[in-house]
């Protein structure tokens, strides 16, 4: 996935592994900021529906020592991401 164009933003390398999947750094390509990105690549119809209804609810969330989501959805390849 390095190297990668997700949307507005660059993966640039793998930081580690999560509960839901793996967690890279990204840059957003226009803004020049740098985020982190989780990917799940579960085809566990479960799993996705849980990354999503998590995706949502942590974007209504606003404390600081909450990771704030600023977008997140499926890639081309199938799997789902979300941006913080």
């Amino acid at each position: 996935m390095k190297g990668t164009q997700v949307g507005a933003y660059r993966v640039l390398q793998r930081i580690g592994d999560g509960g839901m999947g793996a967690v890279w750094l990204a840059e957003h390509t226009v803004a020049q900021r740098s985020r982190c990105c989780t990917q799940s690549n579960s085809s566990n119809s479960d799993l996705v529906t849980r990354f999503f209804n998590e995706a949502r609810a942590a974007t209504t969330v606003n404390d600081p020592g909450i990771a704030q989501i600023f977008d997140f959805g499926r890639h081309s390849d199938g799997s789902t991401a979300e941006k913080g």
